[in-house]
């Protein structure tokens, strides 16, 4: 710092414009930073410019090993990753930056439209990217009441050879209650089943703790009411679909949460298998 004052002051001898200029200062050590922090401020605002900032802290610990930049960056790549092969297993596009784009406004700025985000687009960005990221965390569990519900010795190989098509993809035929693996045996199908059912019960959770209430009466979701018309029992979830199709576009909310399951497994294949660590 004693030397980032002293180039500072040797150049205010020269010339009075410091906007350009820019004198970055290492910060190691947590009981200074707060001291460094009033030097470099004393002297970015005796220049008179309230936005300049000519003396820059950077490589405090605090800012470094943060929640923000190692947790929730991680976090947020975990429901990245799963969400996209969420769209990809479900032949949909789209990817996760897309959705922020659009949801946040960037989009409509980007093509000149001047209209402000949306409180409920962001509404509806916030609880979908935080179930991403539930999703990707609740996949570890999944896992586990798979391999207990099968037990020891098991066959994974051969469970995981007539789970995936050819092609790479789950092998699931139907919909609503006749939704099923035609390559599976009945007892891998009812683990499946309710491996999906316990996945509802999961999102139903997860939209209570947000607030949202279910509207049997609705086709979908109010982000203003904060209403949803899945938040209801599995085995009301057929009658909710009914209501939302339409003559272009037939429903199937079970979908999703198999859709969620045939996901966790996809990404865990390989781990599964004894081949990697991990580091789903």
């Amino acid at each position: 710092m004693t030397l980032a004052v002293n180039i500072f002051n040797r150049i205010r001898r020269y010339r009075e414009e410091m906007t350009h200029l820019v004198i970055m200062v290492r910060s190691l050590r947590d009981d200074r930073y707060e001291m460094m922090q009033k030097i470099a401020d004393h002297y970015n605002k005796g220049c008179g410019n309230k936005d300049l900032c000519v003396i820059r802290l950077f490589g405090n610990p605090k800012d470094i090993y943060s929640y923000k930049t190692i947790i929730r960056d991680r976090l947020t790549k975990k429901g990245m990753k799963f969400m996209e092969n969420y769209l990809q297993l479900r032949r949909e596009k789209g990817s996760w930056k897309k959705r922020r784009e659009k949801l946040s406004g960037i989009t409509g700025r980007m093509m000149a439209n001047s209209e402000l985000p949306n409180i409920n687009d962001l509404r509806k960005l916030k609880r979908q990217e935080s179930q991403d990221i539930a999703n990707a965390l609740h996949a570890d569990t999944k896992i586990w009441l798979l391999l207990q519900a099968f037990g020891e010795n098991y066959d994974l190989p051969s469970f995981l050879t007539r789970f995936f098509d050819n092609d790479g993809s789950p092998s699931m035929v139907g919909s609503k209650a006749n939704i099923h693996y035609p390559h599976l045996s009945d007892r891998e199908n009812e683990i499946l089943l309710n491996l999906a059912m316990l996945e509802h019960a999961r999102w139903n959770s997860a939209h209570e703790i947000l607030g949202y209430v279910g509207n049997p009466k609705s086709d979908g979701c109010n982000e203003c009411a904060m209403t949803h018309n899945c938040l209801t029992e599995w085995e009301l979830l057929d009658d909710a679909s009914d209501k939302a199709s339409t003559s272009d576009w037939k429903c199937d909310y079970k979908i999703y949460d198999f859709g969620v399951v045939n996901t966790t497994i996809t990404l865990s294949k390989d781990f599964l298998l004894g081949k990697l660590h991990d580091d789903r």
